[in-house]
């Protein structure tokens, strides 16, 4: 594996270790190889994580999205809660990878990729994302997730919202908690009402009415 990838996926783990905290299998060990789609596999028999960078990521910008984003399921793949909710581990792996983009210096990248993802026309609301990961072929899972065509954008741009709301150190705390309600019970009062309309949450906690 080249340098620049053993550099970004360093500099990732630890970005993801300050933001989230450490995995309950910390001692586990990742490995970044080269392969046909991105993706983070875990060895059932090792416990040691595999990190899948594809050949199209052949530059330094297209690296560290990728590598960040991965070393985010590995950081918060054996936890139980909300990250366990298909949508929002993906909306906050994708919230992680700019976060990390922006961090080591390539701002241009992270504005060039919102926009992009901001000219989407339409934005699928949380209640029409999917909350698990369906496949339509098990033996080949990696390769044959089955997503609405409007999912990336939607999680983007969800995640962009939320975080304008709460600040980043907020939207961190998802990963770290087991329910919506107790996430918000953390956000004053302002921002449980803004959060609750966006994620549709009105009916389940209706002491914070729009």
């Amino acid at each position: 594996m080249d340098e620049e990838i053993e550099s970004l996926s360093t500099q990732a783990y630890v970005c993801c270790l300050k933001w989230f905290g450490n995995p309950p299998d910390e001692s586990r060990s990742y490995q970044i190889v080269r392969g046909p789609v991105a993706g983070t596999t875990r060895d059932m028999l090792t416990g040691d994580y595999f990190i899948c960078i594809p050949p199209e990521c052949d530059n330094i910008e297209q690296k560290a999205i990728t590598i960040s984003h991965e070393m985010y399921h590995r950081v918060t793949m054996m936890r139980k809660g909300l990250c366990n909710i298909f949508w929002v581990d993906e909306m906050m792996a994708v919230a992680t990878s700019l976060h990390f983009v922006n961090e080591i210096g390539y701002s241009a990248y992270v504005e060039y990729y919102l926009r992009w993802h901001c000219d989407c026309s339409i934005i699928l609301p949380p209640h029409l994302l999917p909350t698990k990961r369906e496949y339509e072929n098990f033996l080949l899972r990696p390769q044959s997730i089955r997503l609405p065509h409007e999912f990336e954008s939607s999680i983007v741009i969800l995640g962009l919202r939320l975080e304008q709301i709460v600040g980043w150190r907020e939207m961190c705390r998802i990963a770290q908690c087991k329910t919506w309600a107790e996430w918000i019970s953390g956000l004053s009062l302002e921002h449980k009402v803004e959060v609750c309309a966006l994620l549709g949450l009105d009916q389940l906690y209706p002491e914070y009415p729009r």
